[in-house]
């Protein structure tokens, strides 16, 4: 075998190498971009607490879809009683619903009540025929030092004040 026959040979080996391992670089760019995409566009389902002040302190339960993608909703958990808090017990109806991306549901709870309790809710929910679960964890003691109460002399400034407090509300 000449040296020529054997650079040849060296040649063939090294370029099938570089190919194979060329072709496993880009199998794994793939999968991680697979990945990637499907955690960029799967829902991100999370329970949280919000409290509006205009006129005065309202608190609000709040479930929303931050993700890109909708899902149904199996069940909701929780390991407090929120009967105590509520003028109904919130999830209570929400099985099998499926909630689109950027919805939420709202659940007021009833005026002059003081929850400084940590609740830790349970979200199970199906996207693409996998089912999930989030927990999340919620409290409304963080709004003690912000939440003011404005007066308003006027009645007809408070139903304003309410109508727009409604839209904002809407808008969460």
């Amino acid at each position: 075998m000449s040296v020529s026959d054997k650079i040849e040979i060296v040649s063939i080996i090294c370029s099938s190498i570089l190919s194979i391992v060329a072709i496993v670089i880009s199998v794994l760019t793939l999968v991680q971009n697979n990945k990637m995409i499907f955690e960029s566009n799967k829902p991100n389902i999370v329970i949280f607490s919000k409290v509006i002040s205009f006129t005065t302190p309202y608190s609000y339960l709040i479930l929303k879809n931050f993700g890109n993608s909708g899902a149904t909703i199996l069940n909701i958990q929780y390991d407090k009683d929120l009967k105590s808090f509520f003028d109904r017990v919130p999830f209570k109806n929400i099985e099998n619903t499926f909630i689109a991306p950027n919805q939420s549901f709202v659940y007021p709870l009833l005026p002059n009540i003081k929850l400084d309790e940590i609740i830790n809710f349970t979200i199970n929910y199906k996207y693409l025929n996998k089912e999930y679960s989030e927990i999340c964890t919620v409290t409304f003691e963080h709004y003690k030092d912000i939440t003011y109460t404005k007066i308003h002399s006027s009645k007809d400034i408070k139903e304003l004040s309410d109508v727009l407090q409604e839209m904002i509300i809407q808008d969460i």
